[in-house]
């Protein structure tokens, strides 16, 4: 019911401008083919507004929906604008979109045209061109917010007649995306400012990982449910801020909420090169928690874990809770990597299965020739051989490196598994 209220929500968001601008439709309308590309840019100019509501970190829509699925939605809403935004034109201005023709309404359509195909083809080859994250993070916001102001620009002089759309929908809404954009970006940080968090140690836990221990300076913490994770906010390193999604991988229990513990992997210059060089008492920021990968409120008598990779970590937490909190319940990890080595917090999670009803599967592509263990890749016959035929109890949380989740959906069809019993996160934010 939350995840539809917020659906609703955002649809009435985007169709309300379209309605308005029908109930009072002037000549334009009478013809079909200026009505269609009216109707494109009515709805492509409210969706632009609406997709900076996607990412304000809203946490009642990110616990209704999962935050790896509100940015897939804001993927495919990006696309729709586009495609919105290419109708309008060619439907009431054919022709290549020149953002420096004579006439201003075809100047500032055009540029909201090409920044936003822009924003969308940075996103989409950032990797190929070989463009850091803190950059492409920098270059997405601006080019946004070209994209609204150009797009306010175009379409105000269109409605100066019409009092209702000019106000409170035209002028509503590009204030709207551009005081979600001024909140995540100014109000926000200077708030988290002043709730610093420490660090208190640098831990090396092998397989090119390391763990930050934080706490809080000055103020409780952060309570938080096992599975969520947080973006963390480092020391300014030369223009740009270095923020990331990072999982937590502490017990919810460990000193109420005070001292969080950070698993990092290196996979980037920022998790390669700074993280290693953070030291005791550095500050940094803490926004969050954040998602909906948690098994706290699923109704389950028998968890599955399966990850790989990094995606260890908020499993680890679920983990450590479920001891610290006396939780009893069955639970099964299956922990998919290279080969040992390669396994971070192998040894500790074997001690694990002395205090809870936990079965510990390593499933390694290159292992030891004596190791116990599965050898290859997750498959539906691997899941078949641990778990008990019955599965109409059982909630399934998985998380780690994106070919691994497809193949785990793919798993879960063959085992039968419902949609609302398999739970996943993905951080490949771009």
């Amino acid at each position: 019911m939350r995840s539809l209220g917020w659906f609703a929500v955002f649809a009435a968001a985007v169709v309300l401008p379209l309605a308005l601008a029908w109930a009072v439709r002037g000549e334009l309308w009478s013809n079909p083919t200026l009505a269609f590309g009216a109707a494109c840019g009515w709805l492509a100019f409210a969706l632009l507004a609406a997709e900076f509501g996607l990412v304000t970190r809203v946490r009642a829509a990110a616990a209704a929906f999962g935050s790896d699925a509100l940015l897939l939605f804001h993927r495919a809403m990006a696309f729709a604008a586009l495609a919105l935004l290419a109708a309008h034109i060619v439907a009431l201005a054919p022709g290549l979109p020149n953002p420096l023709a004579s006439s201003a309404l075809e100047r500032w359509g055009a540029l909201a045209l090409w920044s936003l195909a822009a924003l969308i083809a940075l996103s989409l080859w950032r990797r190929q061109l070989r463009c850091a994250y803190e950059l492409w993070l920098v270059s997405h916001r601006v080019l946004a917010a070209v994209v609204v102001l150009a797009s306010f620009a175009h379409v105000w002089p269109l409605v100066t007649r019409d009092t209702l759309l000019r106000g409170p929908i035209v002028a509503g809404y590009t204030a709207l995306a551009l005081g979600a954009l001024a909140w995540q970006r100014l109000v926000r940080p200077a708030w988290l400012a002043r709730r610093a968090w420490e660090v208190v140690e640098n831990r090396d836990e092998g397989a090119s990982t390391r763990t930050l221990v934080v706490r809080a300076v000055g103020h409780a913490g952060l309570r938080f449910a096992p599975g969520q994770f947080v973006w963390l906010r480092t020391e300014r390193r030369g223009l740009f801020a270095q923020e990331h999604p990072i999982s937590i991988a502490s017990s919810a229990q460990l000193d109420g909420g005070r001292t969080l513990e950070l698993s990092i992997k290196a996979l980037g210059d920022w998790s390669r090169e700074l993280v290693p060089r953070m030291a005791p008492g550095e500050r940094v920021r803490i926004d969050g928690p954040f998602g909906s990968f948690t098994p706290d409120g699923q109704p389950a008598e028998r968890l599955v874990l399966v990850a790989g990779g990094i995606g260890i970590t908020p499993m680890r937490s679920i983990l450590l809770t479920m001891r610290d909190r006396g939780d009893r319940r069955p639970v099964t990890l299956f922990y998919a990597a290279n080969r040992r080595a390669r396994a971070v917090f192998a040894s500790e999670l074997e001690a694990l299965r002395a205090e809870l009803a936990f079965e510990l599967v390593f499933v390694f592509e290159d292992p030891e020739p004596a190791q116990a263990c599965e050898r290859g890749l997750l498959s539906a016959e691997v899941l078949r051989r641990h778990l008990p035929q019955d599965l109409r109890f059982t909630q399934f949380f998985v998380c780690g490196p994106a070919p691994m989740m497809d193949a785990m959906e793919r798993i879960a069809a063959q085992l039968g598994l419902p949609s609302r019993q398999l739970h996943t996160e993905r951080f490949d934010m771009v």
